[in-house]
């Protein structure tokens, strides 16, 4: 993937801009490393980033950072949790199967439709999840970022995941 045609129907200004950032980080690589973020080149994004990062001894990825919107949706500090620690297990399995296979494959994963909707703070929006690499090019960090609007919010009939799309784009 080496412009924006995959995914041009990303509706989020916010995340498409983030998109082209994390696109031009690669320079010839298939998936930028964590080490060349620069939080002050994504300020429009710092809010509803989070960061997570493969934890060998559990197998499992936990939070590195997570922006203000993200803790307030959670209600407390991410920093160390992983998703075990904040959702049910059939949900925490989910999304640990998604982020396993965007740093494995690699790929990104564009999501849209009612999201946390296992929070106090549904609401309909969209994300996205990249992988990150260490300077030694392993693919074990995960860069996601959500915008979404949990104001008058109301549960599609049949479930949440009416309505939710999760696409998976392999990068090239």
């Amino acid at each position: 993937m080496s412009d924006l045609s995959p995914i041009d129907h990303i509706k989020n200004e916010g995340l498409r801009k983030l998109l082209v950032y994390w696109l031009d980080l690669r320079n010839g690589a298939s998936v930028p490393k964590r080490s060349q973020l620069d939080p002050i080149a994504i300020p429009w994004a710092l809010a509803e980033i989070w960061l997570m990062q493969l934890d060998h001894d559990v197998g499992r990825f936990r939070f590195r950072l997570a922006g203000e919107s993200v803790q307030t949706i959670f209600e407390q500090n991410l920093s160390g949790k992983t998703h075990q620690d904040l959702l049910d297990e059939e949900v925490a399995g989910i999304v640990e199967g998604k982020l396993t296979r965007v740093c494995s494959e690699p790929a990104i994963c564009h999501e849209v439709g009612p999201i946390y909707t296992n929070t106090n703070r549904p609401g309909d929006g969209e994300r996205l999840i990249m992988p990150l690499a260490t300077d030694d090019g392993r693919n074990e960090f995960i860069l996601g970022c959500t915008f979404y609007d949990w104001f008058g919010y109301v549960e599609p009939a049949g479930g949440p995941s009416v309505g939710y799309t999760t696409t998976f784009y392999p990068i090239s």
